[in-house]
């Protein structure tokens, strides 16, 4: 039997294996590697080799303006993930994202604002090296209007007589979208970021940019990303009452004022208008008198607003609408009081503004 097993074993043996105790008559083929193509077929390429050839697709100037867009949108996916967005900086990276910001062609320059914004979103680590290489040096330029862009990046392709001046217009309108979302995305739950944004004179180029071109192509959409991002700031906790006291030394409410009269008439508004509203609200607001003697001063050398102006203090209960001032600005704006009294009489309009806000407004009115 053992015999039998045996033969049945070496006979068995595929060709190429050794069978026991059978010496091979045959050498072995020599070890072929897989070609590094195939593998990258099966596994996909390391995400850092993507970002360099996305980067490299997008610096070639023989490439077509619809390619780099492709390249720039993998490249925004690679860079959500925050591990790929910290290796910005071992690649080296950095510093071309920061160039193509000052591209001659606004898609580029817009795409690449995106990018930036995109790799330092709720990335603490993204937002700190974003500061020590003074990135937003590079994106406050982008905040500017039409004129002036086109004065600063001189042979755009925008500039072409092929484009009209609604593209050239809303190529620009695109460029400070993306630029408003890469300073979100720094300034955001980042004090430092805020700090470095307050003292660039950023809220003044806000206010430009809500001034400027107001009825342009995608105007309204800017208008409303400021409104959201300033009203969203006013209700950060560690940012009050410093930020909303910065934003009246800036003169927020007589532009607020002055704006809100005009944004119901748009329908697509509605939104910023509601947002715009709120903030305008907030802005009459201050610490509660019964505990504003708990409020005390931080701890000295702690990085706040001081140093542009605003002294900083830890609020330790919610502020109040001062009744009085707010009904001030209204009389001073009987445009504002119009609006308020058209949403008043619609119901579909006024249930979009929430209940605590509209109730102070309305109490507002009542003293006119």
């Amino acid at each position: 039997m053992e015999r039998l097993l045996q033969w049945a074993i070496l006979n068995s043996a595929t060709e190429g294996e050794d069978a026991p105790n059978r010496p091979s008559t045959t050498p072995a083929a020599p070890r072929r590697d897989l070609d590094p193509a195939v593998i990258d077929h099966i596994l996909g390429k390391d995400d850092s080799v993507r970002m360099r050839e996305a980067f490299a697709t997008i610096q070639d100037p023989t490439i077509d303006l619809d390619t780099k867009e492709s390249a720039f949108e993998d490249l925004e996916l690679l860079v959500g993930q925050i591990d790929n967005a910290n290796n910005l900086v071992p690649l080296g990276l950095w510093e071309s994202l920061l160039t193509l910001l000052r591209d001659p062609e606004p898609v580029i320059r817009s795409n690449a604002a995106w990018i930036c914004g995109t790799a330092i979103q709720n990335n603490p680590t993204g937002q700190a090296h974003f500061q020590q290489i003074d990135g937003l040096a590079s994106i406050m330029p982008l905040l500017q209007d039409a004129a002036s862009q086109l004065a600063q990046f001189p042979g755009t392709a925008a500039e072409s007589t092929s484009a009209t001046e609604d593209q050239r217009a809303r190529e620009i309108t695109e460029v400070q979208s993306k630029a408003l979302f890469c300073i979100s995305a720094y300034i955001r739950q980042f004090s430092p970021g805020l700090q470095d944004f307050i003292g660039r004179h950023g809220l003044t180029r806000l206010q430009a940019a809500l001034r400027d071109n107001p009825n342009g192509p995608g105007a309204y959409k800017l208008r409303r990303r400021i409104y959201f991002l300033l009203f969203s700031l006013a209700q950060v906790p560690e940012y009050q009452p410093a930020f909303n006291q910065r934003l009246v030394k800036e003169g927020y409410v007589d532009l607020l004022a002055d704006q809100i009269a005009n944004l119901l008439a748009h329908s697509e508004e509605t939104d910023t208008l509601v947002n715009a509203l709120q903030l305008l609200v907030g802005l009459h607001a201050e610490a509660n008198p019964a505990v504003a003697n708990e409020q005390q001063q931080p701890p000295e050398g702690t990085p706040g607003l001081a140093e542009y102006g605003v002294p900083q203090v830890t609020p330790t209960s919610t502020p109040v609408v001062v009744l009085p001032q707010l009904a001030d600005t209204l009389r001073k704006y009987p445009g504002l009081v119009e609006v308020i009294r058209t949403l008043q009489g619609s119901t579909s309009d006024r249930d979009l503004v929430p209940e605590e806000t509209w109730k102070v407004v309305s109490s507002a009115m009542a003293q006119l």
